[in-house]
């Protein structure tokens, strides 16, 4: 799993429950930092290209440095994250892609349209159909900061697996869904072995 993080997060706060994902999903989890993000936050300004550059520097190292196949990676984003996992994966081969609390895009996290603006950034609605790999789509249906439509949208449109979690909201799935957010991603990767 090649897993690009959320925005109020960074890979120091993510390492427990990146282990405990590498080990219940008996996979390995590759986690990278956006460039303006952790140690990394005096020296840069976050940024919608640093985040789609560094995304591409860890598949890069993964496919390259470590000769992984492609067909091998499963990429995961979550939130702020689906940004450049979508945009990865509708630019390169992976195996399957993993979103969860997807955002069709971020003005689209604080205003309806139905058109990308100029301005707009991480606009998954416009690359979701690029994308050939399988995708699995989980979405908490009370999330107060990623609405549950961007999730059912992008599902709709990329005629994605899913999993809704009624009650969960944008940060809580893996606490109140822990057994089913494991089994849904497993049930998943096994069928991209098939």
């Amino acid at each position: 799993i090649l897993f690009s993080h959320g925005n109020a997060e960074d890979i120091t706060h993510n390492k427990p429950w990146m282990y405990e994902l590498s080990d219940q999903l008996s996979c390995n989890v590759f986690a990278y930092e956006y460039s303006g993000y952790a140690d990394t936050k005096y020296m840069y300004q976050p940024s919608e290209s640093f985040c789609y550059s560094n995304a591409e520097a860890a598949y890069q190292y993964l496919t390259e440095e470590q000769a992984i196949p492609p067909q091998n990676i499963i990429i995961f984003g979550r939130s702020l994250g689906t940004g450049p996992a979508v945009d990865l994966a509708a630019r390169k081969q992976c195996g399957g892609l993993i979103l969860q609390s997807p955002l069709l895009s971020a003005v689209r996290v604080v205003a309806e349209t139905r058109f990308t603006m100029p301005f707009d950034i991480f606009a998954n609605v416009d690359k979701i159909n690029h994308v050939t790999a399988p995708i699995l789509i989980i979405h908490g249906k009370d999330d107060r900061v990623v609405p549950f439509s961007h999730g059912k949208t992008l599902c709709k449109m990329s005629k994605s697996d899913s999993l809704w979690l009624d009650n969960a909201g944008h940060n809580d799935i893996t606490d109140l869904y822990h057994v089913e957010f494991i089994s849904k991603i497993a049930h998943f990767m096994d069928k991209l072995e098939q």
